[in-house]
């Protein structure tokens, strides 16, 4: 029993290596493929112009830095978007939809989550490269981001007995935020009206409460934060693991919905202010 045991280990494991490389190597296609796609679609101003400064002799050390800044952005943003929206799919067909899951939320399995850790992991993988290699650009968050997430998913996909897939997925949900944060920076990179930008920023601001503090910080954590105090089938190693991941990635989700919440804030508060200044001048 002991080596039948062994041996589905150890194919258990030899399946999520191969799907996570997999992954990663159709995600890292994706990020190169970028360059030719948003040169095709995206405004002249938003990307070719971009390319155009990073290859003009005439053009600054500085103007070159800060476009190839942007131009990093821009391509980042094709395989981002397209994670968002395959793994915020998938994670919720396991929530809401997978019974496998659903009965056992700790011990449950089957072929739609190990579609997902193999998707997850690979992305996290290109994920980590890019924020490592480019951290001046993204900022040390995005960096722990991708991590925490890369942990998270390596340590549940290759659990065959406690792969907590239910409470994964609850997290992975998150992504479906990413999407509305990329269709906010195309409205303000498209030069548009104030208040279409500001409707945008608050349809993020919401998605982001909704999904990261409401469902998150105040839901899907909490549900494993249970689970970890009772300790059930979990491993001592791996009761610390998630203590320390989902208590970084909630403080992140704080930290972000802070600002988020600033940038909306605020904005209206320097709108009121300057109405004030203005009506004071008038009179």
């Amino acid at each position: 029993r002991t080596n039948e045991y062994e041996g589905r280990m150890e194919d258990h494991h030899r399946e999520f290596v191969v799907g996570a490389i997999l992954s990663w190597c159709a995600w890292t296609l994706v990020y190169n493929i970028a360059p030719f796609i948003n040169g095709r679609f995206l405004p002249r101003k938003m990307y070719r112009d971009l390319v155009g400064v990073s290859s003009d002799g005439a053009a600054t050390v500085e103007e070159k830095k800060k476009a190839n800044r942007e131009i990093v952005d821009w391509d980042s943003k094709l395989p981002t978007f397209l994670h968002s929206v395959f793994a915020g799919a998938l994670a919720t067909y396991c929530c809401f939809f997978d019974k496998s899951l659903m009965a056992d939320k700790i011990a449950g399995t089957s072929f739609a989550w190990k579609l997902t850790t193999w998707n997850t992991v690979g992305f996290f993988i290109w994920d980590f490269i890019l924020h490592f290699r480019y951290q001046k650009i993204f900022g040390m968050p995005m960096l722990l981001h991708a991590v925490l997430g890369l942990a998270t998913y390596t340590i549940c996909g290759t659990s065959k007995e406690t792969p907590m897939a239910w409470h994964a997925c609850s997290l992975l949900l998150f992504e479906l935020t990413t999407p509305v944060m990329i269709a906010r920076i195309c409205a303000i990179k498209l030069s548009g009206s104030k208040s279409a930008v500001q409707a945008m920023t608050n349809l993020f601001g919401l998605s982001f409460f909704v999904i990261r503090m409401v469902w998150g910080n105040f839901y899907a954590f909490p549900q494993i934060w249970s689970v970890l105090l009772t300790g059930g089938r979990l491993p001592a190693w791996k009761v610390m693991g998630f203590w320390i991941m989902t208590f970084l990635s909630a403080g992140l989700n704080t930290y972000w919905m802070y600002r988020l919440g600033r940038r909306i804030f605020g904005s209206r508060g320097g709108k009121k202010e300057q109405k004030r200044r203005d009506k004071s001048k008038t009179s």
